[in-house]
């Protein structure tokens, strides 16, 4: 008979990696500097709106057009990553 495997609890008993670190380093990092570009944009947008003599309103398309660009970009490369990755 064959031994059966908890694997839950092998998992849970490893330590975990240097590359498993790595990994999870890796990944706080992509997340962070993905907010980054909107987080500065919001920083200097009253400044940016006083030296360029606009209306309080007026930087809404700039966001509106930043946001648009992370939805299309993550929809299409999202899909293309996919398609490309998979084997």
């Amino acid at each position: 008979m064959a031994a059966t495997i908890n694997i839950g609890r092998y998992i849970d008993e490893r330590p975990l990696s240097p590359i498993q670190i790595r990994v999870v380093f890796l990944c706080a990092l992509v997340v962070s500097l993905d907010g980054f570009d909107s987080q500065a944009l919001g920083f200097v947008a009253a400044a940016l709106g006083n030296n360029l003599h606009l209306a309080p309103g007026a930087l809404g398309l700039v966001f509106g057009a930043s946001l648009f660009g992370v939805m299309f970009g993550s929809l299409l490369f999202g899909a293309i990553a996919d398609y490309l990755g998979r084997k």
